[in-house]
């Protein structure tokens, strides 16, 4: 089943995908390492933060393909446009916002459990705070972001 007509893969592969995707690993890596560590940088953070992002990604942008035949992260991160989806049809609405809290809890849980793992000396309680505190607030700036340059709402 696709579930939208165009995907993050079709921007991601542009230097504005890019460049997202690498403030969003560092933000979080920053994140992560201040509310683990009350410090900006610490590698014994930032690094699992980073891999955790890495493996993340891949994994979804390979579940993405399984669940829209073929088609790269969708489910990852469902970037479209008005072009793509109409905000007043609540259907089309509904499963937008469906399929971006999914793709939020996947990212989330496979997150949680490789900082976890690479982090275990914290506690699981701690890392899965910073983990969700971290992708709860990437995940707003990112949405509104790419959202907002989607569906041209800065002019």
């Amino acid at each position: 089943m696709l579930l939208f007509t165009a995907s993050f893969g079709k921007y991601a592969s542009q230097p504005l995908g890019w460049i997202v995707i690498g403030l969003v690993i560092i933000a979080e890596a920053i994140i992560m390492s201040q509310f683990l560590t009350h410090k900006k940088t610490n590698e014994r953070v930032i690094l699992p933060t980073c891999i955790s992002n890495i493996v993340s990604g891949v994994a979804t942008a390979f579940l993405s393909k399984v669940v829209n035949n073929g088609w790269m992260l969708v489910i990852w991160f469902p970037w479209v446009s008005s072009a793509d989806i109409d905000l007043n049809n609540s259907q089309s609405f509904l499963t937008f916002t469906t399929t971006l809290v999914g793709a939020f809890l996947v990212t989330v849980t496979i997150e949680v459990l490789i900082n976890w793992r690479l982090m275990k000396h914290r506690g699981f309680k701690p890392v899965m705070s910073a983990t969700i505190f971290t992708n709860v607030v990437t995940y707003i700036l990112a949405c509104f972001f790419l959202y907002a340059y989607s569906f041209n709402l800065y002019e």
